[in-house]
């Protein structure tokens, strides 16, 4: 579909140059998509239950990244892109964050700044919840509002690992995971979660609540 779209432009582009004279894709029945045969991806969302135990269990201990769990589950930014906001991306007079990039990595697999989002749709403006707005107040960066403490970026796989963590110690789909060392059988308890559920999450109680 996203091949398709982008052929789509580009003799959109060709005909306005004066290149083509028409553009394939708009006759009907021309351009015949190819069906794919990948599984859909399941989405997967924090029940209303799920979603109270996890905030109660943010409260109970001082966890290290909290601050940018709650920001995820009231916005519905992609992890790279809280962990790449700037102090400038915050407009407390409009009471939004302007989206305007994200964390990547180059091709040591070193966690960098990209210069966009991860679509042209990323670029974007959300409201503020008071949480929000409260946590960004409080916050002493003056740069970028999420850093490692030598000052580096946080990788989205940390991020990733302590939300499992948390999820965890709140007993939120936990699962066992069996293998052998020096010829035991360990069973690990472990939560099957991951953190793009909270942007899942986010979308979810939008359209119950209408949106």
């Amino acid at each position: 579909s996203k091949i398709c779209m982008l052929l789509n432009n580009v003799f959109n582009k060709a005909m306005l140059l004066n290149i083509i004279n028409i553009n394939p894709f708009s006759i009907k029945g021309n351009i015949i998509k190819p069906r794919s045969n990948s599984a859909d991806k399941k989405i997967e969302a924090f029940t209303i239950e799920e979603q109270k135990k996890f905030l109660q269990q943010l409260k109970r201990k001082d966890y290290i990244y909290k601050d940018i769990f709650y920001v995820l589950i009231e916005t519905g930014m992609r992890v790279g892109e809280v962990l790449a906001l700037k102090r400038e991306d915050i407009d407390f007079k409009q009471n939004i964050i302007h989206v305007r990039r994200t964390l990547t990595r180059d091709k040591k697999d070193i966690v960098k700044l990209g210069d966009k989002t991860k679509t042209y749709a990323g670029i974007r403006d959300i409201p503020m919840s008071a949480v929000v707005r409260n946590i960004i107040k409080n916050n002493n960066n003056i740069n970028f509002l999420f850093l490692m403490s030598n000052g580096k970026f946080i990788p989205g796989t940390t991020i990733n690992s302590h939300f499992k963590r948390i999820c965890k110690d709140a007993h939120i789909r936990e699962c066992i995971h069996e293998f052998e060392r020096n010829g035991r059988t360990i069973h690990l308890k472990l939560s099957n979660v991951n953190t793009h559920m909270l942007r899942h999450t986010y979308a979810t109680r939008c359209i119950e609540a209408g949106m």
